[in-house]
């Protein structure tokens, strides 16, 4: 996640949070009125009886909740590990696949899958190596927003001899 990002979540959170406080203290006090001329409290009829609230005081405490919990959820989104799926054809030496932290060896032509963090979709890209014997055999970018629900599948590399890297 942007480290300028998180000052306006936590400031979301805050502004939230003395929304839903304020809307308590409302509610406690009775301080918001629906009828200024009587300064009466409005009476809602429900099956279970009649209640005498106060909708204002209501409607801040419960939008209080909006600003108080967006960023905690953005931040779960924001979080979500990705997968890179794919596979490599070539002879029976080891390969090592590396995409950002997150390496996998992988021996004959077989499936491999790489969890890695996500980044922001504006900025930079997943860099994939593929290495065998020590030598950079091809490289694959991936922009963030190719991503489709987590998830996104490189098509199948064909991996020659070192002394033919596939660029």
């Amino acid at each position: 996640m942007d480290p300028a990002i998180v000052p306006l979540f936590y400031l979301s959170s805050f502004s939230g949070a003395i929304m839903v406080i304020g809307g308590i203290v409302m509610l406690y006090k009775q301080k918001i009125y629906i009828d200024r001329e009587t300064k009466q409290v409005a009476e809602v009829q429900t099956p279970l009886g009649t209640f005498k609230t106060n909708i204002p005081a209501l409607t801040l405490f419960a939008l209080g909740f909006v600003p108080l919990i967006y960023p905690i959820w953005r931040h779960a989104e924001l979080s979500k590990p990705l997968r890179i799926l794919g596979a490599v054809q070539y002879d029976n030496a080891a390969i090592d696949v590396y995409a950002v932290v997150n390496t996998e060896t992988i021996r004959g032509g077989s499936k491999f899958r790489l969890v890695v963090p996500s980044v922001d979709r504006d900025r930079g890209e997943y860099k994939v190596l593929f290495i065998k014997d020590a030598t950079l055999v091809n490289t694959e970018f991936i922009d963030p927003k190719n991503f489709k629900n987590g998830e996104y599948e490189l098509p199948k590399v064909l991996i020659d001899s070192p002394e033919k890297p596939i660029n």
